[in-house]
C-alpha cells in the first residue's frame, strides 16, 4: 500500500514538473517572438491638405477596412477580450496620428513595425503594403483632419492559450506576414517571367482577407497550396472556440 502511494506521488510530481517545464518553454518562446525586432526603414510620403484629398481619404479608410477594426470614429475598441486567449485593442487612431510621425505611421501600416522595431499584431499590413503613396497619403490626411477623441490605448496582453498559439504558429505577427507575402510575391513574379506561356495564377499577392481586413472574423489562408494556415488573433474571440478547435485536431 505504501509502495503504491509512493509510486503515485512520484508520478504526480513528475507530471507537475513536466507541465511547469512545458509552460516555461511556451512562455519563453512566445516572449522571444513578441520581442523580435524587425529592421524596416522609415519612408516619407506626401500628405495632402486639400479638401478633395481628405474626403477621398475618408472613402479609402472605409474601403480598406480601417473602420472595421477601429470603429466608425477611428477611436478604437477591444478586438479580443478573453483572459485565456488575449486582451487585444485596436488603438485610437485620432491619438496615434498625433503620437507618431508620418514616416512611423507609414511603417506601421505598410510593414507592421512599431517605432521600437517590434511587430504589431492582428493588423492586415500585408494587405496595405501595396497601397500607393498617393492613396496612403490621403488616408493619413483624413485621419489628421479628425479631432482627437477619447479612446483606448494600444494593448496586447496574451493569456496562456494565446501564448501557446503564437508558439505553435497558429498566430503570426503582422511584420512576419508582410515578409512572407513579399517572398511569395517575388517568387510568383519570378515564375511568371520564366513561364513561356501565360497560365492561370496559383498564388495571390497577399493572403485572403475580407473587406474589413484586420477586423475580419474569418481565417487567413496562406497564398500557396499546401502551406500552413495562419490565423489572426482577432479571428478567434473566445478561448472556448480555440480549445474546441485544438481538441478536434488532436
Amino acid at each position: 500500500m505504501h509502495r503504491t502511494l509512493r509510486w503515485l506521488r512520484n508520478i504526480v510530481v513528475t507530471l507537475v514538473v513536466l507541465l511547469l517545464l512545458f509552460a516555461a518553454a511556451v512562455y519563453a518562446r512566445a516572449e522571444w517572438i513578441l520581442r523580435r525586432s524587425y529592421d524596416e526603414p522609415l519612408v516619407s510620403i506626401p500628405i495632402p491638405t486639400d479638401s478633395a484629398s481628405i474626403a477621398e481619404g475618408g472613402r479609402l479608410a472605409l474601403v480598406h477596412g480601417c473602420r472595421g477594426c477601429h470603429t466608425n470614429t477611428l477611436t478604437g475598441e477591444f478586438l479580443v477580450d478573453d483572459p485565456l486567449l488575449a486582451r487585444l485593442v485596436a488603438p485610437n487612431l485620432t491619438a496615434s496620428v498625433r503620437r507618431y510621425s508620418d514616416p512611423e505611421l507609414v511603417r506601421i501600416i505598410r510593414r507592421g513595425v512599431r517605432p521600437n522595431g517590434r511587430s504589431v499584431w492582428a493588423m492586415a499590413s500585408e494587405m496595405y503594403a501595396p497601397l500607393s503613396d498617393a492613396d496612403l497619403g490621403r488616408i493619413l490626411a483624413y485621419i489628421h483632419s479628425l479631432p482627437e477623441a477619447p479612446g483606448p490605448d494600444p494593448m496586447l496582453r496574451l493569456g496562456p492559450l494565446g501564448r501557446f498559439g503564437i508558439t505553435v504558429g497558429q498566430f503570426t505577427s503582422a511584420a512576419a506576414l508582410v515578409r512572407e507575402t513579399d517572398s511569395l510575391t517575388a517568387a510568383g513574379a519570378s515564375r511568371a517571367r520564366e513561364s513561356p506561356t501565360p497560365r492561370a495564377p496559383t498564388w495571390s499577392g497577399h493572403p485572403a482577407r475580407s473587406a474589413t481586413a484586420c477586423g475580419s472574423r474569418g481565417s487567413t489562408r496562406s497564398p500557396t497550396s499546401g502551406s500552413r494556415r495562419v490565423t489572426p488573433l482577432s479571428s478567434l474571440p473566445t478561448s472556448s472556440r480555440l480549445a474546441r478547435r485544438w481538441a478536434a485536431a488532436s
